[in-house]
């Protein structure tokens, strides 16, 4: 797993329209995440919100970061994973980011 293969991702979604519709028909957030592993971009979701922070932080001007945060929420949505670590009940725990314990 690694950051690399999430900012290739990234960047294949933005640029590849045939990609992201073939993302889109994926059958929940289980087999949206099979289909990443299986087109061979293993990454776990904080790479994932790390690659989108990096890319955030390199955005030339205010189009591509717009760009750059309709991705991110386009992944939250198929992934059922936000980037606080809330995920979709269907998910397994594997693709889930722990939340961070409060001391009450």
């Amino acid at each position: 797993m690694s950051l690399n293969n999430a900012l290739t991702f990234i960047d294949r979604v933005r640029r590849d329209s045939r990609f992201r519709r073939e993302c889109y028909q994926a059958d929940g957030c289980e087999a949206f995440h099979r289909q990443i592993n299986d087109e061979g971009y293993g990454f776990c979701p904080h790479e994932a919100w790390d690659a989108f922070r990096r890319m955030l932080l390199k955005a030339q001007d205010e189009s591509e970061a717009s760009e750059i945060i309709e991705m991110k929420l386009w992944y939250s949505a198929l992934s059922g994973i936000s980037e606080n670590g809330f995920g979709c009940s269907s998910c397994s725990e594997t693709c889930r980011i722990p939340l961070e314990e409060t001391n009450d």
